[in-house]
């Protein structure tokens, strides 16, 4: 596909579509799968949550099982620890002082400066 900006500013996409054949595989438990579908599709929700939805017939009338232990659920979980305040006050010059170590960057910046 390649774009193209018409003279009204809006990008008209050119190409063609390639009509063929597709190997598709199942497993052997076809509800898991619509589980872990839905689970990923409905934002990570919940068993429960998705069962209330699947008895409305909502998850296009499959029944939803268990869902298998989610990596993307468990770090959404994660919160963010604050630091403490310091204590710390300074009687003499220079005698707390905070440094950049860090650099020079691998990756120049997006402006090229650096």
């Amino acid at each position: 596909m390649k774009k193209k900006m018409n003279n009204g500013g809006i990008y008209i996409l050119e190409g063609s579509m390639v009509i063929g054949t597709v190997a598709i595989s199942q497993s052997l438990n076809e509800a898991d799968d619509k589980t872990e579908l839905w689970h990923c599709r409905l934002g990570h929700t919940s068993e429960k949550g998705m069962s209330v939805l699947s008895k409305q017939g909502l998850l296009g009338g499959k029944a939803t099982g268990k869902i298998n232990f989610c990596e993307a659920c468990v770090k959404g979980k994660h919160i963010k620890v604050k630091f403490g305040t310091g204590q710390h006050t300074s009687k003499e010059i220079l005698e707390y002082v905070h440094l950049d170590l860090w650099g020079p960057a691998p990756v120049k910046s997006h402006c090229r400066c650096l």
